[in-house]
């Protein structure tokens, strides 16, 4: 068996100033703690992510540069490191040095450290800084090549002009300002996720046609608000269960393999084997679609319609040929006819009777003579059994003049 793919991961390093010139500093400690927080939340994210400080008062670094300091080594986002950024404080000497030029040459260094032996996906780099103008101007060659080299993404986070900086001397830097990043990174958004495909065939008579179905309209679970708010103490709760006879209390209690289980009918017990019940137990078989019929799209009236869940079933991605499908769609379509089908989800699940509304949906954009730019696909609502269905009778209100 080969092994398993791993997923891509990225990798990002962010560059905090805290030296005593930026002003901005509360502001962008804000950007790079929301940041870092979108990292954290992110669902089964690989991603690694590390901090670089500029104008430190320590120097940890292995270029030797003073006053720039690696915070945090690249690695997957922690609370520990959350609440280290959150704990940021601007530094209060008066030295120069540990200009944000420096901090580019540093985390160029990291990143040719970590990237050997590792596949990433994406490399960024962001920047939070004042970008002061007055900086040795010397290292911007060998960090324009490395930027190259792993094709890096640099994101420039300042409230400065930085048009008339040496900044604007690199390639592939995109800057932006504080604001836009707050609100931006204000709310974490949920990660988007690909609908589950219900891979099945579609039988009518001996013939299989390959669909897939997604759910497009489905009840979500809301809790309710008392449960969020109380809180108990867990406690061990221990259960037996003991079987007496009911005529005659007194006797010891059975256990549990002189059991015979069984139904009542009427008065009647009817005892079932366990042999018995697995030949009588009901299987629906394979899952999938069955034709039962078709019918008028009048004869089933919306308030007979169940459950809160609507799929869309259209042609399956697998197939080569989905024409028949396609067919079928258009000419029920014409004729105003719907299908009417069994379900089974699963295989062995409950079966269902379902109803598939034909939709031939046209691009408003294309002209109506493009065959291909139409979309074809079904969509299915589960119906009742006719013994679930009562027949209301009011009586006519006497009318009175």
């Amino acid at each position: 068996m080969p092994p398993k793919k791993q997923k891509p991961k990225n990798l990002l390093i962010l560059l905090v100033d805290v030296g005593p010139s930026n002003k901005d500093f509360e502001q962008g400690k804000a950007c790079a703690f929301n940041i870092y927080k979108g990292k954290l939340f992110k669902e089964k994210s690989l991603d690694e992510i590390g901090l670089v400080i500029i104008g430190s008062e320590e120097s940890e670094n292995s270029s030797d540069i003073s006053h720039i300091s690696v915070a945090i080594q690249p690695a997957p986002a922690s609370f520990p490191n959350l609440k280290a950024i959150h704990n940021l404080e601007q530094s209060s000497g008066v030295w120069t040095g540990g200009d944000w030029v420096q901090g580019l040459t540093v985390a160029c260094d990291l990143l040719e450290q970590h990237s050997a032996g590792n596949a990433y996906n994406k490399i960024g780099f962001i920047v939070i800084s004042s970008f002061e103008s007055n900086v040795e101007l010397s290292p911007l060659a060998n960090i324009q090549k490395t930027i190259n080299q792993y094709g890096v993404d640099v994101v420039c986070i300042t409230s400065t002009d930085v048009s008339s900086t040496p900044l604007s001397n690199l390639s592939n830097v995109e800057i932006t300002s504080i604001e836009q990043c707050l609100s931006e990174t204000q709310f974490t958004p949920k990660e988007e996720r690909n609908a589950m495909a219900w891979n099945v065939d579609f039988l009518i008579g001996d013939m299989a046609i390959p669909v897939t179905g997604y759910k497009w309209v489905g009840k979500e679970y809301t809790g309710n608000l008392w449960t969020a708010v109380m809180k108990s103490k867990q406690e061990l709760v221990m259960s037996t269960r003991e079987y007496k006879i009911r005529t005659d209390p007194s006797l010891p209690a059975l256990e549990v393999d002189q059991l015979v289980r069984g139904y009542h009918y009427g008065n009647t017990i009817i005892p079932m084997t366990d042999d018995e019940r697995k030949a009588m137990k009901y299987e629906s078989g394979e899952r999938g679609l069955r034709l039962i019929c078709f019918t008028r799209k009048g004869n089933i009236p919306l308030y007979v319609l169940q459950d809160d869940t609507v799929y869309v079933i259209t042609a399956s991605a697998k197939s080569t040929n989905n024409s028949l499908l396609l067919s079928l769609i258009r000419q029920l379509s014409e004729e105003d006819l719907v299908c009417i089908v069994r379900q089974v989800y699963n295989r062995n699940n409950a079966p269902t009777i379902q109803v598939l509304y034909p939709v031939v949906e046209e691009d408003e954009e294309q002209e109506e003579e493009e065959e291909s730019k139409k979309k074809y696909y079904f969509i299915m609502v589960r119906l009742p059994y006719a013994q679930f269905m009562n027949n209301i009778s009011v009586p006519e209100v006497a009318q009175f003049s």
